[in-house]
């Protein structure tokens, strides 16, 4: 392969003309099939000769490349090498210059139009390629840059997790090894040691399970090696070897199995520990502070200088100087930026030595019930041992646990210092400092680390520690003026994982467990804060300093009000102060507070109140905070009206301000407020579920202000969803914050519709439609359970629809419109979602507005598609055929419709279905069906089949009831010329005559039977569940709400003929029709068409007149196809035809 050609289409990538990079790219696209492409990348990677640039161009082409491609087998394509890549010696001049032309003609085509860059199909490594590439990866690492490096490091991780499950790499141990032994190397090893363990880190536990031998091995192999190296590394500038170390060992150590045995001895464990606490302990020298240069501008500093490297040939760094030993990533010139790699090489240490012995921790600590909650934050623990006793869980606590604590002891002191050293503090990283926290915090159920270290350090821990994270920073503020909603995302709602949450969370278990011991201390401290505050109330950095105090406050509250009371003496003594010093600090201080001129207390001080809603005050004090409150809504900052809105939600739970809110003039004023904060960009789920929870306890005073409410919230939940759709790919955390707040406005319109009843909330339909558009049609999947909950709420209920509303047609025919709008942007769902909201819209539709040609088109289409694939619907247990079937029920006797659906479903799903179709079509349709099956047989023939295998599965009445009725009417349409095999005619006419004799139990049958109960009348009890399968047979319903099957019932009068005249036929008329099935109703009322009959009790359903009224039609319209039936079907037609006296 022409390298140098290679080299210069890398280089084409980072052109800025978007045209040469096109053509650049598909060139490159081309060669991904050339099997030197692994060995040429790796050629230009290592080798200086090429700028920078290009170099890491090839690593990161190599990289995406063995992503794509490096787990296909090399034994399914053929790679050919690509024909633009062949080496310079086997080509002319001639073809050389023939080839110069057409990439000149090439590059021009190309100005004109940028060229799309394919995606290549899938192209696989022999097994020999695979080999030499891993051989010379291995080889190569040590010798490129470190930015080179970070990627071949990736491309490392990707081959390992494929082939070491299959044993395909055993030679990377030993060679690992090697490389650790050898000074040159020995950087690169670390590195690929890193990789080997964070892959056994991350496996599952079936895997771990099965490669536990190998890896026991590897940590026995290769762990000595790390700790030599972990030796010397500290002297080393800037220390990344060791940084890499302390990983492998967290990785090892943090794994979700058991920790190998190696690192649990008594001499290992010691010699890890130790190390991991001389990091600690140890200085981090010259500070970025000190230097007065930011990370950012020293990143600008390096992009500029490797910009410049581009123009040059060659790159005259040389890899012996960078990775003869650690390397680092700038020359030895720059001091600024090598003491920048220096602080963050220490800073990695640091924060993963304190995490590892945290971890410990946590492992250490897990057993005890006072430890186990505060553990479980910190995830998932490898334990120390795997036996019941845990030994070296004892040892930890009892000879490192305490050095420790006092190592955070020690930082912690200096740490506010206005030193170097103090600005250099592990404590200054977020994830460090949580580390500290849980430690801290799981030291405090330790009786010996408690008593004799962290209580005669109380006083350090409260000041230096949870008081200065708790402080606001200038940052904090500037945010809450200028992005409120970005503070409350940040600073409330997603700050479960911050240190101030964590500060809170340590100071509320101390007050908890030692309340005796530290609360004297805790007030002192509180008092002389605010003190200090009351004599210069304007002090900026005094006011920032009690509203860390007003946090401190809230935490310990959890502690006394969850506690409650307790048998201790010394801790009811503490309760009992704490409640005395509360009543006053809490109507006094943070009332003065809501009159602030900074708004970070306002706000606050209304966050300390909403903390104490379930504290218990005098009457005048709980008036004087409310009233203090309330103003706060209409505060000019956005964070104090929300903060104001969460105090309301609490303070409504006292039955005082629960009567005051019940005035419609307050509680719609604090909607308005609430409203407002969702006007000013604040999208919360929390502030949705103080709407809910107002609109459920007030609803009568709301009622008035619901349409407004409805509009707004729809409003702004268009507005979310809109930037959701916009932002969906690219921003994931955007993304999830937006789709709870947008599900926190759904669920309060639900509420406000639940209570607002279905009559009320018609009125908001066209409010709603909307949000109901831009969700199914964008398919949003993530609010789909909301929408369709709101939809059922607003579609009119068919059984209590007294006086339908003028517009129930047109909102039904805009929602089947949304909804096939939706089934096209999102067909996976339509099944779970889509097929059951329409059916619950036809058995709303009271009035027939949805039979148009376009609905009509899009039910066939959605029927037919879903039941091409019975194997998915079957497989949730829907029966999408016998939903769809509903609708055309509702069609009435539009023959045509019921004849193209059974068409089409007839190959499609299963034959115990179409019974079911069968018998819901003839039931609906009598003369439709029995036309398609004249004109085909292929029904009938089906149903002959079915019910000769599985008739006898139908034991109950009314199962016997549907099928002979449905039988029996398509026998009575059959025509003079005959279309069916007279044998199925024959069976299925039969079939009829046995189960009208079971049903009325009549003394004809071949075989004695036994009597049945009640003369054969069965009383059915019909209970429709909302979520349930109703079923009948081996036909499945799954309603939404509920969906029944019209059945023909008989009328009192059994002597009344069913057809006046002759010759009834295909082509009766439908009023006729309809005539005649009213006439069989046994009800006092003759319900319409279209009511669901079969909840009508089935009982009354009488079978033998009906069947005697269908067999003397027959015999009227076509008398030798009676006499047909009658001679050769059996003997049991024949004996109840003559007992009918047909």
């Amino acid at each position: 392969m022409d390298v140098q050609l290679l080299s210069q289409a890398f280089l084409a990538t980072l052109d800025p003309d978007a045209a040469t990079r096109a053509a650049a790219e598909l060139h490159l696209a081309t060669c991904e099939s050339s099997p030197y492409i692994l060995a040429s990348c790796l050629t230009i990677a290592k080798d200086f000769f090429y700028p920078a640039a290009v170099q890491q161009a090839a690593a990161v082409f190599l990289k995406n490349l063995i992503a794509r491609h490096w787990k296909i087998s090399g034994a399914k394509h053929i790679r050919n090498p690509s024909p633009l890549l062949l080496p310079a010696q086997h080509q002319d001049q001639s073809q050389q210059q023939q080839q110069q032309q057409q990439q000149q003609q090439q590059h021009q085509e190309q100005q004109q139009q940028v060229i799309p860059t394919p995606s290549p199909p899938p192209v696989a490594f022999s097994a020999s390629t695979r080999t030499e590439f891993k051989q010379l990866l291995l080889f190569t690492l040590p010798q490129v840059t470190p930015e080179v490096q970070a990627h071949l490091v990736a491309v490392i991780a990707t081959v390992l997790s494929a082939d070491l499950p299959r044993n395909l790499w055993p030679e990377f141990l030993p060679t690992v090894i090697s490389m650790l032994r050898t000074p040159e190397s020995m950087y690169a090893g670390v590195l690929c040691a890193a990789q080997l363990f964070r892959y056994y880190s991350r496996l599952k536990p079936h895997q771990q399970r099965q490669s536990r031998a190998q890896y026991e091995s590897a940590v026995g192999a290769v762990f000595p090696i790390l700790y030599q190296i972990a030796s010397i590394a500290p002297a080393q500038d800037p220390p990344l070897a060791l940084w890499k170390v302390v990983k492998c060992y967290r990785y090892v150590v943090t794994a979700k199995s058991s920790i190998p045995a190696f690192l649990q001895s008594d001499q290992e464990l010691k010699n890890w520990l130790s190390l991991l606490m001389d990091i600690l302990k140890r200085p981090m020298g010259t500070t970025i502070a000190d230097i007065g240069v930011s990370p950012q501008h020293q990143q600008e500093q390096h992009e500029q200088q490797q910009n410049e490297q581009q123009q040059t040939p060659k790159n005259t760094q040389s890899p012996a100087q960078s990775f003869g030993s650690p390397a680092v990533s700038v020359s030895s010139e720059d001091e600024c930026e090598s003491d920048s790699i220096k602080r963050f090489a220490w800073m990695k240490c640091k924060k993963w030595a304190c995490h590892v012995l945290t971890h410990l921790m946590v492992t250490a600590c897990g057993t005890s019930t006072e430890s186990a909650f505060i553990g479980q934050s910190f995830g998932n623990s490898a334990r120390l041992t795997s036996g019941a006793a845990n030994p070296t869980a004892s040892i930890y606590l009892t000879y490192f646990a305490p050095e420790v604590c006092n190592i955070f002891i020690k930082e912690i002191e200096k740490w506010q210092q206005e030193t170097p050293e103090a600005r250099s503090s592990f404590l200054s990283i977020d994830s460090a400092l949580i580390n500290v926290f849980t430690y801290l915090d799981l030291a405090q159920t330790v009786p010996d680390l408690w008593s004799a270290i962290l209580l005669p350090n109380m006083s350090i821990i409260l000041s230096n520690l949870i008081f200065q994270t708790l402080l606001l920073s200038p940052d904090d503020i500037e945010l809450m003026h200028s992005q409120p909603d970005e503070y409350i995302a940040v600073n409330i709602e997603n700050a479960e994982f911050t240190p101030r949450i964590y500060a809170r969370r340590l100071l509320s278990h101390i007050m908890k467990f030692h309340a005796d011991q530290v609360l004297n201390g805790f007030f002192q401290f509180i008092n002389e804060i605010i003190a200090k505050y009351h004599t210069n109330r304007n002090d900026y950095t005094l006011a920032v300093q009690k509203d860390a105090v007003l946090q401190m406050m809230a935490a310990v509250r959890r502690s006394f009000i969850v506690s409650g009371k307790s048998s201790n003496t010394n801790t009811a003594n503490a309760i009992e102060l704490f409640t005395h010093q509360m009543e006053s600090f809490l109507v006094h201080h943070t009332s003065l507070d809501k009159s602030s001129q900074y708004a970070f207390l306002r706000a606050r001080a209304c966050e300390t109140i909403a903390a104490f809603g379930q504290f218990e005050m005098p009457l005048s004090d709980l008036e004087n905070v409310y009233t203090r409150v309330l103003p706060c809504l209409a505060d000019t900052e956005v964070v104090v009206q929300f903060q104001a809105v969460m105090a309301i939600q609490q303070l409504a739970r006292y039955p005082y301000v629960h009567a005051a809110l019940a005035d419609p003039q307050q509680v719609s004023n604090i909607m308005v407020h609430i409203l407002e904060i969702y006007n000013k960009g604040v999208d919360s789920e929390r502030i949705a579920l103080v709407m809910a929870d107002l609109i459920a306890d007030y609803t009568e005073q709301l009622v008035p202000f619901a349409a407004g409410m409805a509009k707004q919230l729809a409003d702004q939940f268009v507005r979310i969803a809109g930037e959701v759709i916009s932002r969906s790919e690219s921003d994931e955390g955007f993304t999830d914050d937006k789709n709870m707040a947008a599900s926190g406005i759904l669920d309060t319109l639900h509420t406000l519709l639940a209570a607002l009843g279905r009559d009320k909330s018609a009125e908001l339909r066209p409010t709603l439609i909307p949000v109901f558009s831009i969700v199914l049609s964008n398919a949003q999947e993530d609010f789909y359970q909301e929408v369709f909950d709101l939809i059922e709420l607003l579609v009119p209920e068919a059984q209590q629809q007294q006086s339908p509303r003028p517009d129930d047609g047109e909102f039904l025919n805009q929602l089947c419109g949304l909804i096939q709008a939706g089934s096209v942007a999102n067909p996976a769902h339509a099944g779970e979602y889509f097929i059951p909201c329409l059916c619950t819209l036809i058995e709303a539709d009271v009035a027939g507005a949805l039979c148009t040609e376009t609905n009509t088109k899009f039910f066939f289409e959605l029927g037919v598609r879903y039941a091409s694939t019975p194997g998915e619907y079957k497989k949730r247990g829907l029966d999408f055929s016998q939903l769809i079937i509903f609708w055309y029920c509702k069609l009435e006797r539009a023959s045509e419709c019921v004849d193209f659906y059974i068409s089409q479903l007839l190959d499609l799903v299963p034959t115990s279905d179409v019974l079911g179709i069968f018998v819901a079509a003839v039931s609906y349709n009598p003369f439709g069906v029995p036309a398609y099956v004249a004109r085909t047989g292929r029904l009938a023939a089906i149903v002959h089949e079915y019910i000769t295998v599985f008739g006898h599965k139908f034991t109950k009445v009314y199962e016997k009831k549907l099928v002979a009725s449905g039988l029996l009417k398509f026998l009575s349409t059959l025509p003079e010329t005959p279309t069916l095999e007279p044998s199925i005619a024959y069976d299925l006419a039969n079939a009829v005559a046995k189960y009208v004799i079971d049903i009325e139990n009549l003394p004809l049958k071949t075989e004695p039977t036994s009597p049945q109960p009640n003369g054969g009348a069965e009383v059915m009890q019909f209970q429709f569940v909302d979520s349930g399968i109703y079923s009948y047979g081996k036909c499945s319903f799954f309603p939404r709400k509920k969906i029944y099957i019209c059945m023909p019932i008989v009328d009192k009068n059994p002597t009344n003929t069913l057809f006046t005249e002759d010759g009834d036929d295909d082509d009766s008329d439908d009023d006729s029709d309809a005539e005649a099935y009213n006439y069989y109703y046994n009800d006092a009322d003759e319900p319409s068409f279209t009511e669901p009959l079969l909840e009508a009790t089935m009982a009354q359903f009488l079978i033998l007149p009906y069947f005697k009224e269908h067999l003397g039609a027959m015999k009227a319209r076509a008398p030798q196809v009676y006499y047909d039936l009658y001679t050769h079907s059996g003997v049991e037609f024949q004996r109840l035809a003559d007992y009918t006296g047909v």
